[in-house]
């Protein structure tokens, strides 16, 4: 009895795992809880692997289902789980890229009545030093007054930064030219700019897509919550419902974008916070012709939303296979609810 429960559990999860896989070719507006599924992967993963280890256990061969399933998925896997081993090439000619998603700063200690003074800068400033140097640092939620502290702290004296909306370029190369892609109705964002870097132009984008509001919500709910109550299910029918209007504009957005970048007329990084995983429909707009540089040189479970919903991987830096990465890392730190991501490339 207890095996044939534990058989039919498993076979659940594999199909609940497989559909899935699925949710980057399914638009949310086409059928949204496939994309809510690409969402819950890494706890899909966790559970399958549980499944091949209690099979091992009892010596049974029913471990080969989710093993099977894991690997069926292996592209996926590696997209969340870097396993990339070898150490850091060096090169002369690399090129340093930073996204981070910085809260404006928000998480740092204010000394000065609440504000924030010039030596409450300094941890931070102290880790991009140690991070860097950096060429180019493309941030999100960002305001102004942040983006120009963080530009003269570091000597990155080239900018552009959306007006009102967050989402900035800092380089230490020329800058020579740069513009916006507008989104309708919303405070998201994206900027680019043509950086010239040693004699070669390169187009950068720092992008924020679509948020999706219901952080604080989810997380009431899982502390208040009770599923008994009629209160619980309408609060989850709203959480789900902003999501799937949410997910849905974010794959909009991104097909504006990737659609600007396939004009560029220079080799292309893209940075941001996508605001989805790497099993989304907005993911794999925003990837096609493009490398993902943790797919390449991460190493180590690939989290980057350090908030109330844990084990998203939601920012990223994304180059033109005309770069090769060589070396791509994700910083725990503490200084905003996420975290940030850096990429060394080099031209092919």
């Amino acid at each position: 009895m207890f095996y044939r429960l534990f058989r039919w559990l498993n076979i659940i999860l594999i199909g609940l795992t497989l559909l899935a896989y699925l949710s980057p070719f399914v638009a949310p507006y086409t059928f949204w809880p496939i994309s809510l599924l690409g969402l819950t992967y890494p706890w899909l993963l966790l559970f399958n692997l549980l499944f091949v280890l209690g099979w091992i256990a009892v010596r049974n061969r029913y471990f080969l289902m989710s093993l099977g399933c894991i690997f069926a998925g292996y592209n996926h896997l590696t997209n969340f789980v870097g396993i990339e081993l070898s150490n850091p090439e060096v090169a002369g000619n690399s090129i340093r890229v930073m996204s981070y998603n910085v809260y404006d700063l928000r998480n740092l200690e204010k000394s000065d009545n609440g504000r924030k003074g010039a030596g409450d800068y300094l941890p931070f400033g102290e880790f991009l030093d140690a991070a860097g140097p950096l060429d180019i640092l493309c941030v999100q939620e960002c305001g102004v007054q942040n983006t120009n502290t963080i530009a003269e702290m570091h000597e990155m004296p080239h900018q552009f930064h959306y007006s009102g909306r967050g989402t900035a370029i800092i380089s230490r190369h020329p800058i020579r030219n740069k513009g916006q892609i507008e989104f309708e109705k919303t405070n998201n964002s994206c900027v680019w700019a043509d950086i010239d870097i040693d004699g070669k132009t390169y187009r950068v984008y720092s992008l924020h897509l679509q948020s999706n509001f219901i952080s604080s919500e989810a997380s009431q709910l899982a502390k208040e919550g009770d599923l008994q109550e009629r209160e619980t299910w309408v609060g989850i029918k709203g959480i789900l419902g902003k999501y799937r209007h949410f997910a849905a504009k974010r794959v909009t957005q991104a097909e504006r974008v990737a659609s600007h970048i396939k004009g560029s007329p220079h080799p292309v990084i893209l940075c941001g916070d996508f605001n989805d995983t790497p099993l989304s429909k907005a993911y794999r707009v925003l990837s096609e012709n493009m490398v993902d540089g943790f797919q390449q040189k991460g190493h180590g479970i690939g989290t980057t939303y350090g908030g109330l919903i844990p084990s998203l991987r939601i920012d990223y830096i994304l180059n033109d296979p005309r770069l090769e990465v060589l070396e791509y890392r994700t910083f725990r730190q503490p200084f905003s609810d996420h975290y940030p991501v850096m990429s060394v490339l080099v031209p092919n």
